[in-house]
Parts: structure tokens; C-alpha cells; sequence
């Protein structure tokens, strides 16, 4: 896993004391985003929806209860 800021204002939520919440991304090319020159490669954006399937299935399973 790496961690980073996107800098995006939908990244900052004020919801943190009331409900769980967290946000995974993908890389774009030369790191530009939230930009109209922003590019991700197909296989960076399939791997992202093969995360986020895998944290749906868990969630769905109960394997994330707190």
C-alpha cells in the first residue's frame, strides 16, 4: 500500500467522528491529476476497480466489522 495526499478537496472530510470513511486512487502518468491533462493507463484502472471489488466483497462478508 502507498499513502499519499491527492490534494483534493473530496480527499478532506469533515464526516471523520460520526462514520467510518477511507479512499483508495490510482497513479497518473507523471503524477498530474485533477487536471484536464490527467491520464491513467487502463491497467492502473483495472487494478483500481479490482481493490475496490475486493474491499466490497469484504465488507459484504463482514470481514471489516470493527
Amino acid at each position: 500500500m502507498r499513502r499519499s495526499s491527492s490534494g483534493s478537496a473530496a480527499s478532506d472530510s469533515s464526516a471523520g467522528p460520526t462514520t467510518a470513511e477511507a479512499a483508495s486512487g490510482v497513479p497518473s502518468v507523471d503524477g498530474i491529476s485533477h487536471n484536464e491533462a490527467e491520464f491513467t493507463r487502463d491497467e492502473d484502472l483495472v487494478a483500481g476497480v479490482a481493490v475496490l471489488t475486493e474491499v466490497v466483497e469484504r465488507l459484504a462478508a463482514g470481514d471489516l466489522a470493527d
